[in-house]
Formats: structure tokens, sequence, C-alpha cells
């Protein structure tokens, strides 16, 4: 088994070396067909179900990507239906899968990915929030979903969900080159094959409670000490053989 991170250049230089680690990484570069703040945001372009060898995309990703996930054996389905490049439009592969359901903007997404998530069986769940995966990040082993968005918790918790919710007075200080703060999930990126959670910065600075929450259930955390927790678009993690 081995394991591709996508995540964007502008990842903490530390955090990408401890990546290296950990398996194959692939930097994003700028995608013309997303706004520039979040032009390098994996979360913004990528949707992959573990269910599946397929690996949904946004076109404009940047092309070592694709060749990382062709040597990794993985089909790829390029979108063809991406809309302005402003928001809500942008965010058609912005999704938060959480088991058997998917949280998003039903509006919103990649036909593709909708034909494909219907095909397998998967239970939408609609919320108002374009950017879902951005907002949240589920932990499997748990069955938790941490968010900073009252619309995801709140149908969280009407499926049964573990929720952790995350304040205004964390979400503020989270950093994001272009806007006044980032989201809680585009600082996270989760791999149940390792049960580790990769953070962009120090979760044990910023939101100790969480950070021994999950220490204690046995999440490993994988994180960068004395750093601001900086949104980046977030770890997306791909498994392959």
């Amino acid at each position: 088994m081995g394991l591709l991170l996508a995540v964007s250049k502008l990842i903490y230089k530390e955090l990408y070396e401890k990546l290296l680690i950990e398996g194959d990484v692939s930097l994003l570069d700028v995608n013309p067909n997303l706004p520039l703040p979040e032009s390098t945001h994996a979360d913004m372009q990528i949707f992959s179900d573990p269910v599946s060898d397929e690996v949904f995309v946004k076109a404009g990703i940047t092309a070592t990507f694709l060749s990382d996930l062709k040597r990794a054996n993985k089909r790829v389905t390029v979108s063809t239906d991406n809309g302005p490049d402003v928001y809500p439009c942008c965010c058609s592969h912005n999704i938060l899968l959480c088991g058997q359901y998917y949280f998003h903007k039903l509006s919103l997404t990649d036909p593709d990915v909708k034909k494909h998530l219907d095909s397998n069986f998967r239970i939408p769940v609609n919320v108002n929030q374009g950017y879902t995966g951005c907002s949240s990040c589920y932990i499997d082993t748990l069955d938790l979903i941490i968010t900073q968005d009252t619309g995801i918790r709140k149908a969280s918790s009407k499926h049964s969900f573990n929720c952790y919710f995350i304040g205004e007075n964390i979400v503020e200080n989270i950093l994001m080159d272009g806007y006044e703060h980032g989201f809680i999930g585009g600082c996270l990126g989760y791999s149940k094959e390792t049960n580790t959670l990769y953070v962009n910065g120090s979760l044990s600075c910023s939101i100790p409670e969480l950070y021994e929450l999950l220490r204690s259930a046995k999440v490993n955390v994988v994180e960068v000490p004395d750093k601001p927790l900086c949104d980046i678009g977030g770890i997306k993690t791909i498994v392959y053989k």
C-alpha cells in the first residue's frame, strides 16, 4: 500500500518534510479555473472516494499531479462543467465525505462526482455551505466531524455523527492569504489507513482540547509545533496499491 498526498505548494516547509516520510507528495500549483486565493487548494479541485480507483479533478489542475495519479494506477475524470471561477460556483469538488454520507450544497456538486456517489449508494446531505470540505474534516475511526459551520453541525447531529465544533475565537486566527481568515478543514487532512491527522500548523497550541481528545483516542497527529493554523486547502490523502 502506498499513500499519495496532494497539497498546495503553500504548505509549511516543516509539514512538507514530514509528509515526505509518510508517502509521495504532489504539490499543487495555480489552477486558472479557481479564484486566485484558492487556486492551489486541494479541496477545491480534487474529490476521491476510498471505494474507487477513480479520482475526480477540476480542469486546470497541476499536470504533475495527473502524472502522479497515473503512476499510482488511478483513473482520472476531469470536470467538463466548471462554471465561473467565483463562489459558490467554484465549489463543485469541495465535498465532505463521511462514510456512506456526503455533505455538500447539492446544487453545486460536479455531475460526474454526483453520478459516482449515487451509483455507490452514498447518501446526500444538503447544506447551505459551498465550502463544505474547507470548513470541515472527518475522522473515520471516531465517526467524528470537526467543523466550524453551524449548518454542518446541525445536519451531522441528525445523522448521529459525533461533532467537534470550532468557535469563532479560533476561526478568526486561522491564516489564509487573500481573506481575513481561513477555514479549519483547510488546515487538516486525515488518513484512515494510518489513522493520522495532518495539520498545517500547531493543533496542540491552537486547539489543545481537540488535540488531547484525538491523542487520547489514539489518533496520530502530525503537526508543525509553534506555527499558527494556516488554511492551504487541506491535505488530500489517496491510497494506492
